[in-house]
């Protein structure tokens, strides 16, 4: 459902009227492009082409992970390596892309002489699959890894026999998380390991001891937004979840905005998650897309799918004050509520952080992000954002009087001014209807 079509829905007066808003002309579909580059490069004009798929690859709002593959796979052909690498990057974001856009980062490095970097992303490459041919003689090539990585990890010892290894999804400050196979009850499984350096003691004990508190607040919260804990294994530095097969929300934004009924039922079941942490006395302090798994791998799918997940910032309300106040810088700068950016954390700063969520899902990229750009008047709490959506979905919000409501009610300065989770979630959800 469009932008439009939903007005018309909520509003009658928008329905009848007849200077509603009007969509921009549509770009070129995805087969006209195909059509076009494949006519350019049939008379030779490969830089035409390259300028075409590059408009594609920049337009706002959207991004064709197909065609900005494309993008770089005629510009590494050029041996343009570095004109590619900023595409290569944001496809490593893309699940069906990832892997390809590794060897050509792998490849790129090689070629540059960084052979640390490029045996680092060959690493990788095997993490997702172990066999694949290039990435296994390159490694064989230019020897072991300069760095510690993974591949210790792999190690059937870290393991025990229950779980295999299939690839990798992510890997953070403490430890790597991996898709695997729990052969016992034979289904996948998201199974964190611990880096080597975080298990020992000294000054990595903090990190070790942020992923045992991440697992036993997320194995407190039982609740269908937040991800399952299904083993912890403290002797083999192992946490065992539910497998969210559908990435991220921040991936899902890397193809555009989400339509507004969907990016209400996201919001919605953010809040219900939130409600509930907030009733256990657990404030998550970093809720941001990137935090917000899919359980689906249809991305047009958003229907009970939104997953929280990454409580290493959350607190309990029996944590000591000054644990409290370290916690409460550690989230991500332009999600932190104004509030937390000065060292206090509560559940209203959980309520605004989803504020800035819901302006990004309508907007379909880092709309607030961009917006402000005084870092050290945003950590001394100065600035906080004013429920300012980008330009080219401004106008039809502004024609939703309701939802220019809550927004700005989520975003408000004051935290006893913004409502209460569960407030948010009904309020999201009569939006829907």
């Amino acid at each position: 459902m469009s932008w439009l079509d939903w007005l018309r829905r909520k509003s009658p007066q928008v329905a009848a009227s007849d200077d509603a808003p009007t969509h921009r002309v549509a770009p070129p579909t995805a087969e006209a492009l195909d059509l076009a580059v494949d006519a350019l490069l049939a008379r030779g004009q490969e830089q035409a082409a390259i300028e075409l798929l590059r408009n594609r690859a920049v337009e706002r709002g959207t991004f064709d992970a197909v065609r900005t593959m494309r993008l770089a796979e005629l510009l590494c052909g050029r041996l343009e390596h570095a004109a590619a690498h900023p595409f290569l990057e944001r496809l490593v974001r893309a699940p069906a892309q990832r892997q390809r856009a590794l060897v050509l980062l792998a490849e790129a490095a090689e070629r540059a002489g960084d052979i640390e970097r490029a045996c680092r992303t060959w690493e990788r490459v095997l993490a997702y699959d172990v066999d694949q041919p290039s990435a296994r003689a390159a490694v064989e090539r230019l020897g072991p890894p300069r760095a510690a990585t993974a591949i210790p990890d792999l190690a059937p010892a870290a393991l025990g026999r229950r779980y295999r290894l299939l690839g990798e999804l992510g890997r953070g400050a403490s430890g790597t998380v991996y898709r695997a196979e729990d052969t016992v009850v034979q289904r996948e499984v998201a199974l964190k390991l611990l880096h080597a350096n975080a298990r020992g003691a000294g000054g990595t004990t903090a990190a070790r001891l942020r992923a045992w508190q991440e697992a036993r607040i997320s194995a407190t919260l039982r609740h269908p937004g937040a991800a399952v804990i299904f083993d912890l294994d403290e002797e083999r530095q192992l946490i065992v979840m539910e497998l969210c097969g559908g990435g991220s929300l921040r991936d899902r934004l890397l193809y555009g905005p989400l339509a507004p009924p969907d990016a209400l039922r996201a919001l919605a079941q953010l809040a219900d998650v939130l409600a509930a942490a907030h009733a256990l006395g657990i404030v998550h302090g970093d809720v941001k897309p990137a935090n917000l798994l899919l359980r689906h791998t249809d991305p047009g799918i958003i229907d009970d799918d939104v997953v929280l997940c990454d409580f290493g910032v959350a607190r309990l309300s029996d944590d000591s004050a000054p644990a409290i106040e370290q916690r409460a810088t550690r989230g991500t700068l332009v999600y932190m509520a104004p509030e937390q950016r000065l060292g206090t954390l509560s559940p209203a700063s959980d309520v605004y952080a989803a504020g800035v969520v819901a302006i990004e899902l309508l907007g379909g990229h880092e709309a607030l992000g961009t917006a402000v750009g005084d870092r050290a008047a945003l950590l001394r709490g100065e600035l906080c954002h004013d429920a300012t959506l980008p330009a080219h979905v401004r106008a039809a919000v502004a024609r939703a009087p309701e939802l220019q409501a809550l927004l700005a009610s989520l975003l408000a300065r004051e935290p006893a001014l913004r409502p209460h989770a569960a407030e948010v979630a009904a309020r999201a959800r009569d939006l829907v209807i």
